[in-house]
């Protein structure tokens, strides 16, 4: 049973195969609307130019976001309000979808649902610990206005020197991102084991080419003196 089926009330001239095939039709329907809507919402994040004209920006040219001037100004939106998070809407409507799609995790739709503006909002926390870099023009950092400001708060509120605050909060609102996300993203233990075990076979992997990378260049060094 699924959140497309549950609940659902039987209809006594409808068999009730037939019913759970249009119910998982639904989901699949939703699923492809994620899809694109990811999408759309990637394009227009991947386009973005604080130059572009907006609501927030009277300049005279045509704008450069895919998406038009519709597009720049949603993209100014969501990157003025919550900066580099705004990415985590074009993820989240992406996992979903694949997962309405196959089928695959859809019963905890409505947790994920629930749990994105939590995602949205530790990331652009975490975000606004960091320092732009030097392409970034606007004046507010990385988790935008909302970053911003309650990760000032969150600094002001702990009694430690900035140089020890910033790097705490930003620990430990990436380690509440990655327990939020879990959940949000619909993670099972399986799906978290698997991912685990990639990301420790991808660090093992670049540990031992940094490795090899710092033996070439010590055995180069040491052959270097000899010669000398």
């Amino acid at each position: 049973m699924t959140i497309f089926t549950t609940g659902r009330a039987r209809d006594p001239f409808m068999p009730s195969r037939m019913q759970a095939a249009l119910g998982q039709g639904v989901g699949r329907l939703i699923g492809a609307g994620l899809l694109a809507a990811a999408l759309a919402v990637a394009a227009l994040l991947w386009t973005w130019s604080a130059d572009d004209p907006s609501f927030f920006n009277a300049v005279d040219r045509a704008p450069g976001n895919a998406l038009g001037y519709v597009g720049a100004t949603l993209a100014e939106v969501l990157i003025r309000a919550i900066g580099w998070a705004a990415w985590v809407l074009p993820a989240a409507l992406a996992v979903w979808g694949v997962r309405l799609v196959m089928r695959r995790g859809e019963a905890r739709f409505l947790t994920g649902l629930i749990l994105l503006l939590p995602m949205i909002a530790l990331t652009a926390i975490f975000a606004a610990m960091h320092v732009p870099p030097t392409r970034w023009l606007p004046s507010y950092g990385l988790g935008g206005l909302f970053g911003d400001g309650v990760g000032g708060v969150l600094l002001s509120l702990l009694p430690l020197d900035a140089g020890l605050a910033l790097p705490l909060v930003a620990v430990a609102s990436g380690l509440a991102l990655l327990l939020v996300g879990f959940f949000g993203f619909g993670l099972d233990r399986a799906e978290g084991a698997a991912l685990r075990r990639y990301v420790l076979s991808g660090l093992g992997t670049s540990g031992a080419t940094v490795a090899g990378i710092a033996g070439a260049a010590w055995r180069g060094v040491t052959a270097l003196r000899g010669r000398v």
